[in-house]
């Protein structure tokens, strides 16, 4: 499980201009990328898209993303996607929670999206979430 600083998260928002809880976000988003791009199932089957995609990978912009909406690539049939849908999603969820996080009741499951709501106790001491949203339309 990841280790969050506070005072070196507060530290490092101060320097940047960003509010340290958002900040913390961040770098919980950062770790969760990193995961699912060295996991090879999840590297392979994954895309990320939106904001999270262009502040972190090619511009450096003055915003901070909260979410990751990765894709789902691959070309399988019905079934194939089925069956990998239900490989990524227990992969993700076993990952999330080995890192403390808490699945939301607010976490949801679509015909084509899984829309999943975690929450964690940040090193302020309150409670935020993450959310990511896997699209396989």
């Amino acid at each position: 499980m990841s280790n969050y600083d506070k005072i070196y998260i507060g530290k490092r928002a101060e320097k940047l201009g960003f509010v340290r809880d958002t900040l913390e976000k961040v770098y919980r988003l950062a770790d969760i990328l990193e995961y699912l791009n060295t996991n090879p199932l999840l590297k392979e089957s994954l895309a990320l898209k939106g904001g999270t995609a262009i502040n972190l990978t090619i511009f450096n912009l003055p915003r901070l993303s909260v979410d990751i909406d990765p894709d789902y690539l691959k070309a399988d049939s019905k079934e194939e996607m089925l069956k990998n849908r239900e490989i990524i999603n227990s992969t993700v969820t076993r990952y999330m929670l080995s890192q403390g996080y808490t699945q939301s009741p607010k976490t949801k499951t679509h015909h084509s999206l899984n829309s999943w709501v975690y929450e964690y106790i940040n090193t302020g001491g309150n409670k935020d979430i993450i959310k990511l949203e896997i699209n396989y339309a």
